[in-house]
């Protein structure tokens, strides 16, 4: 009398691959924009927290303080850094409604529609018009490995980037996390 999925399947057309000069093309085209003012430096180290929570926003097509918390058991103050980190990349807006509520914007929206090839390409995008990112990147190439953290700190200093001793260090960490996310999509061949 009930329902039972009894097989499931998931079929791609095209490739996933995103090399190395994919992202250095973004790289050298993107057009740096200022530090938005009414949203703090990200504090969300696992980049691809951020991505789902825009798919959940996306797909419910809002979603509350409290279910943000709920849905990804995290305290208020994590799911703060998650929405804070999406809002700074201008993926999802804040609604004072009966609480905050959370929504796509229309260049979020845009970019859960593309392929996974393309999602990612626009997000990395999106890192990269940010100057932090997009300096620590360049140095990650340069050098040939990832940067430390005190090169990054250095780098946000350079950019202006006012903050604290020990909280400057935990947007590093952040900073060096998407990177990471970056290199880590990339096809290195």
């Amino acid at each position: 009398n009930s329902i039972e999925l009894v097989e499931q399947k998931k079929y791609q057309i095209g490739s996933n691959d995103i090399e190395l000069k994919d992202v250095i093309s973004i790289l050298e085209r993107v057009k740096v924009s200022p530090e938005p003012l009414e949203v703090p430096f990200p504090q969300a180290n696992i980049f691809t927290r951020v991505i789902d929570l825009l798919i959940q926003i996306y797909s419910n097509g809002l979603l509350s303080q409290e279910d943000i918390t709920t849905n990804y058991a995290f305290d208020i103050r994590q799911s703060h850094y998650y929405t804070s980190a999406a809002i700074y990349l201008g993926l999802i807006e804040s609604s004072k409604q009966q609480g905050t509520i959370y929504l796509a914007t229309e260049r979020g929206s845009n970019i859960i529609q593309k392929t996974s090839k393309g999602r990612n390409l626009a997000l990395v995008e999106r890192i990269l018009e940010k100057k932090v990112f997009n300096k620590s990147l360049q140095l990650y190439l340069r050098q040939g490995e990832r940067p430390n953290l005190e090169q990054v700190i250095e780098i946000m200093k350079i950019a202006d980037i006012k903050l604290g001793s020990e909280t400057m260090t935990r947007r590093a960490q952040t900073v060096i996390a998407w990177i990471d996310w970056i290199m880590s999509i990339t096809q290195l061949s």
